[in-house]
């Protein structure tokens, strides 16, 4: 039997309307069997579980508009050609995962860029390299985040070797149920508006320390010989900028530690040097 199909589905964005044709007629009632679909796609689609569920929702509404747009019902013969060629289906719902990631990419970027002053030119967040390096990095922290200290050599080497780099730091602790999380995060921007030139010495050696806890953390800053009142004193603005911080996180859907950005893309954790230097060389 000679096979004949034209299957154009609105959910993969590859016509405007559905119509299918099996042997020179055209099908009215699709499909009566919604079921054994459902099931075709779950087997066959390696897409998550919530693309899934929309892509079968805007597949069945397909579906279900048609049956009012055609005539001449041969459903079993049209429900055997699908069964027949389950790659039609896949193909249909790859494209349009691959859409909606790019229409996603376009619009987190596009949010970036919409917040760029308070993400790269907040004069409340600390820093490490030049003040007024051009290559610019952003990245939300939490000194308890294993990712972020493996990260932390890498953007010191960034540091090191690029004259321009600048690394911003979002103090962002994630782990409520860790006390040492927020005294770190309070305690790094507390420092940084007492004595910025100090805020460097103090991020790296709270990087580089294991199983960090408030007393750590005070004695990293008794080795700095700073003045624990005077510090003090800077903790309600060093919590304001925290909420702050959270707020903005918020916007950009940022939700874990580290989260990197760069110019006006987001970036892996385990982004490298060379990966950095090439993103401003462009």
């Amino acid at each position: 039997m000679k096979k004949e199909i034209l299957l154009v589905l609105v959910a993969a964005g590859l016509g405007a309307g559905t119509a299918i044709v099996v042997n020179g007629k055209t099908t009215v009632n699709l499909m009566t069997q919604v079921s054994e679909l459902r099931s075709l796609v779950e087997k066959q689609s390696q897409l998550n579980a919530d693309t899934n569920a929309q892509l079968k929702s805007e597949l069945l509404s397909s579906i279900e508009t048609a049956k009012t747009q055609t005539a001449n019902v041969d459903t079993e013969q049209f429900k055997q050609e699908i069964m027949a060629n389950p790659e039609t289906i896949i193909k249909s719902l790859s494209k349009f995962r691959f859409e909606q990631e790019q229409i996603q990419r376009q619009a987190k970027n596009k949010q970036i860029k919409e917040l760029q002053p308070v993400l790269f030119d907040d004069k409340n967040d600390p820093f490490i390299g030049n003040p007024n390096g051009k290559h610019v990095v952003v990245e939300f922290i939490d000194y308890n985040c294993g990712y972020c200290k493996a990260l932390s050599p890498t953007l010191a080497e960034f540091v090191k070797s690029d004259p321009e780099a600048k690394v911003i730091i979002k103090e962002f602790p994630i782990f409520d149920n860790v006390p040492s999380s927020r005294y770190a995060a309070e305690m790094g921007l507390a420092l940084f508006y007492l004595n910025s030139e100090l805020y460097g010495e103090f991020h790296e050696k709270l990087m580089a320390t294991k199983q960090l806890d408030n007393q750590k953390i005070d004695i990293v800053l008794a080795s700095l010989n700073i003045d624990s009142n005077a510090l003090k004193a800077q903790l309600p603005k060093a919590e304001k900028q925290i909420n702050a911080v959270r707020q903005l996180a918020v916007q950009l859907d940022v939700e874990g530690t580290p989260t990197v950005f760069a110019k006006d893309q987001r970036l892996s954790g385990g982004v490298t040097v060379s990966e950095l230097h090439q993103i401003f060389s462009q």
